[in-house]
């Protein structure tokens, strides 16, 4: 009997622990990738595909209550658009890339084509997707097509070509002065 109130003890305190283990279990992500869609299917499945250069990469932070603790987060800086937000700069989330998680490992300075889809922390990517170093994405490209620029190159666009458009009448109206002004000057004489 003593034998059985000794051995009681430890298994109640182990089927306890085993209780509260099984009501909170760790998030698991696991990687398995099938083979990616081809890019003409990969574009229409996305909700984003841009290129881009990384501006920076660091380990997500969580907001709203979220958890977010094997996420990271970069950052890019758009220079063509094909689908998705019509932004310069767009956060994309992936997975811890130093665990077996499927996380695409993103360095800053370097450009990318990124296949990206929305989940409820965001825009995510993967190394399940064609996600590629754009220097690498010709194949990709020629399917694609040529992007649209980000707006802020659009709005640069529009605001040299109307400095130009400024400039060019400015210049006009000068010219126009100077010749009414020497012609009035020579009348006079």
């Amino acid at each position: 009997m003593a034998l059985r109130a000794r051995l009681f003890l430890p298994v109640i305190l182990l089927s306890f622990a085993g209780w509260l283990f099984a009501l909170h279990p760790a998030p698991v992500r696991a990687c398995s990738c099938l083979q990616p869609l081809p890019p003409d299917e990969a574009l229409r499945q996305a909700d984003a595909v841009f290129a881009g250069e990384v501006t920076d990469f660091r380990k997500a932070e969580p907001g709203n209550g979220e958890t977010l603790s094997d996420l990271y987060e970069a950052v890019f800086r758009v220079t063509a658009m094909w689908k998705g937000p019509d932004a310069d700069r767009i956060k994309v989330l992936t997975a811890d890339p130093s665990q077996l998680m499927c996380g695409y490992r993103f360095e800053p300075g370097v450009r990318y084509l990124v296949y990206a889809y929305e989940t409820t922390e965001g825009l995510d990517t993967s190394i399940c997707t064609r996600t590629t170093v754009l220097d690498t994405a010709d194949y990709d490209l020629s399917v694609l097509g040529e992007g649209t620029p980000p707006p802020s190159t659009r709005r640069n666009d529009w605001l040299i070509g109307s400095g130009i458009v400024f400039a060019l009448a400015a210049a006009s109206l000068t010219v126009y002065v100077q010749v009414r002004r020497r012609r009035r000057e020579q009348g006079e004489r």
